[in-house]
């Protein structure tokens, strides 16, 4: 099966919060090359802890579980604190909104964990779909914006939930009583001292108003229309305003995330710029190549500052009345936070983040963050018995002839699974990035993100930021093969003299021909047995638009993984899309991404919605494509038809047993034999068993 497959990767820095108890069957086996049967298919953990950052459970802090499997819907955490000093979360992943109690322990409050919906009434019997910013009224209510559903709903004191405005299902822009009133995935939510509410209507680009008696008006923006633009009321333009705060003189400050700028809006309705983001965050020296891009959760103080959760930095920004922003993190160490997503400040000055890892941390003046709930998910590297063995972030896996698998680790080494299910280190040291060659453990590597074997046993390595093709012979010795550390370009020639740039994703035919996803420069290359480098689609800087054509005129915006089939047609995850190149060069799509703007989903089988990052070739010509947003594995058969073979989309998190099972962030996949599969899903290889006889 050699000639079938390969795989591939990326580090990534997107983690999530929550994990379900696994089902661990099949596990009595203590190898993995033995067939399995079944009618139905499953899935089996091979090697790792089958923990995972992402789940759905309630309970003591070390216990619970969020799911944030909502970044294509551009939900964020939501959080609101009540009187009596308790928080609460939204869990968009998982459709819920949750309470954290002062010790950490977490329960659910509303709605039902893997069960979207719209159903008004009782909490336990309430549904929600993607719910994301939440305020309190002075009367303990507690008002949601359920971006899902495009409605405003309320949990009141009592237990109950209703719709306070627009519909489940109909997204639009009308203004009017709040029954006939229509928003377009609402982000945020938040209450002034009259109890108005001010929701961020996201995909309308404006700011809505709900007043007490129920009317909805457009107080800021036009329905339906971006820009950027200043002035009063609807002379100002939004792109896309994900969260909402009013600061300490009454003034609505609002995070206007397609301008990537924070907007600031008077008791009056007048709109200005607070701060427009890299020139302003600059400032600080240690940020100076931090772009500020992605701010989820935002709170005020009562000095009139506020305080942003840069999602992209892992900091946290305090820009004050003036403009002038300070940046933190977690401790004088600058040691960054993980994805914070969801803020919130408590009466003490305390401020609670939400991260994307799991964690919700309690932080005092910028100082020491601790966790008050959910598990530190811990990097580690450790070999020993393959269910004792840890993984960090692997990658990309390959097989080689005798059934052994081997993985690249996002510590810089390079891991093997052995038949009889015993992990080692074989090349790489462990925290030691660099370039220099050697023997096993002795040499060094700089994000290893691919490999392959060659029919006589060399296994190649795609070592992306030292922009360099690594070999390991069968004896362990590791040269540098092609390129130089440290020199990217996009040079053809003999190997050594050739340059590539980031490159990932790697295959290899029947010739011994290595073709490399030359991904900084939006390339795919070819080394002959030869020894020498050409470029066989693609050009360096090229354009951001796919485009099918031949050598000359086709183009590529992001090739990831590769899989070559035995007639030498090259197949290209390039993004969202799968394309093929032929072997007399015509570069084609096979599928490519159909998500449009709005909430669609989640529970999508007939598209390749999210990035792919992994990608093989079953015995029958079908390619399987791990698609890493939606935590499935599809396969495209010969006629481009697409279903979803292992996973749900939606559903976050690891469950082994009969497929579809559950899988989490699945990256890697390589053959075994016939009907088996090597999958990375977290810092866990799992086996998948398509059902058929061997």
């Amino acid at each position: 099966m050699q000639g079938y497959v390969t795989s591939i990767s990326r580090k990534t820095s997107s983690s999530c919060l929550l994990t379900l108890t696994l089902v661990l069957s099949s596990l009595s086996l203590p190898g993995f090359a033995q067939p399995q049967t079944s009618q139905q298919g499953t899935l089996r953990l091979l090697a790792g802890s089958g923990d995972t950052p992402s789940g759905i459970a309630d309970g003591p802090a070390s216990v619970a579980r969020f799911n944030t499997n909502f970044l294509k819907f551009d939900a964020f955490i939501g959080t609101a604190m009540n009187d009596e000093g308790k928080l609460f979360v939204t869990d968009p992943g998982n459709h819920t909104i949750r309470k954290i109690e002062a010790d950490g322990a977490v329960s659910t409050l509303a709605g039902k964990a893997e069960q979207p919906g719209s159903t008004d009434g009782a909490i336990t019997q309430a549904r929600f779909r993607l719910p994301s910013g939440m305020v309190f009224d002075k009367a303990g209510s507690l008002y949601v914006a359920d971006s899902g559903n495009h409605s405003i709903r309320k949990i009141s004191p009592d237990g109950m939930v209703s719709t306070v405005a627009g519909k489940a299902g109909a997204p639009g822009t009308a203004d009017g009583p709040a029954a006939k009133a229509r928003f377009n995935t609402p982000t945020d939510v938040k209450i002034d001292a009259a109890g108005n509410l001010y929701v961020a209507d996201y995909e309308n680009h404006s700011i809505r108003k709900i007043t007490p008696d129920g009317m909805v008006s457009t107080w800021a923006g036009v329905s339906g229309k971006e820009g950027n633009a200043e002035g009063a009321g609807r002379q100002a333009r939004f792109l896309r305003p994900k969260a909402l705060v009013f600061d300490a003189a009454g003034n609505l400050i609002v995070n206007d995330a397609g301008e990537m700028i924070i907007r600031r809006i008077t008791p009056a309705g007048i709109v200005s710029t607070l701060s427009v983001g890299p020139e302003k965050f600059d400032k600080n020296k240690n940020d100076q190549e931090i772009e500020y891009g992605e701010i989820d959760g935002m709170v005020a103080d009562a000095d009139g500052s506020v305080y942003v959760a840069d999602r992209s930095s892992g900091k946290i920004r305090r820009i004050k009345p003036s403009g002038d922003v300070h940046s933190f993190v977690r401790n004088k160490k600058n040691e960054l936070y993980s994805e914070p997503s969801g803020l919130i400040l408590a009466p003490d000055g305390d401020i609670f983040i939400c991260q994307r890892d799991g964690n919700i941390l309690k932080v005092k003046d910028g100082g020491m963050a601790a966790s008050l709930s959910g598990p530190v998910y811990p990097t580690i590297s450790q070999d020993g018995p393959a269910l004792e063995a840890r993984f960090s972030s692997p990658s990309a896996i390959t097989a080689d002839h005798n059934g052994n698998l081997y993985l690249t680790d996002y510590r810089h080494t390079i891991r093997k699974i052995s038949s009889s299910g015993v992990v080692s280190t074989v090349a790489g040291m462990i925290d030691q990035r660099g370039s220099n060659d050697g023997i096993g453990t002795e040499a060094q590597f700089n994000i290893p993100s691919a490999l392959i074997f060659d029919s006589k046993g060399n296994l190649y390595v795609s070592d992306r930021e030292n922009h360099s093709i690594r070999k390991i012979d069968a004896a362990g010795v590791v040269t540098t093969f092609a390129g130089k550390a440290g020199k990217a370009g996009s040079v053809d020639g003999t190997v050594l003299a050739a340059r590539f740039n980031s490159p990932i994703g790697l295959a290899i035919d029947k010739h011994d021909n290595v073709y490399v996803a030359d991904n900084g420069n939006k390339q795919i290359r070819k080394i002959s047995p030869a020894g020498v480098v050409t470029t066989l689609m693609g050009k360096p800087n090229g354009s951001n638009k796919p485009r099918d054509g031949d050598r000359k005129t086709g183009n590529l915006v992001d090739p990831i993984a590769l899989a070559i089939d035995p007639t030498g047609n090259l197949y290209v995850t390039d993004r969202t899309s799968v394309r093929k190149i032929t072997p007399n060069g015509k570069l084609t799509t096979i599928t490519e991404n159909k998500f449009a703007a709005g909430f669609i989903g989640p529970h999508s089988t007939q598209d390749i919605y999210g990035t792919s990052w992994g990608i093989a070739m079953d015995h029958a010509g079908n390619l399987l494509v791990s698609d890493y947003d939606n935590d499935v594995i599809r396969k495209i058969n010969p006629k481009g038809k697409i279903t979803t073979i292992a996973g749900v989309d939606g559903y976050r998190r690891i469950q082994t047993g009969s497929l579809p099972g559950r899988l989490y962030r699945p990256m890697g996949i390589t053959t075994v034999d016939k009907n088996n599969f090597a999958v990375i899903s977290g810092d866990n290889v799992l086996m998948m068993t398509l059902p058929g006889n061997p």
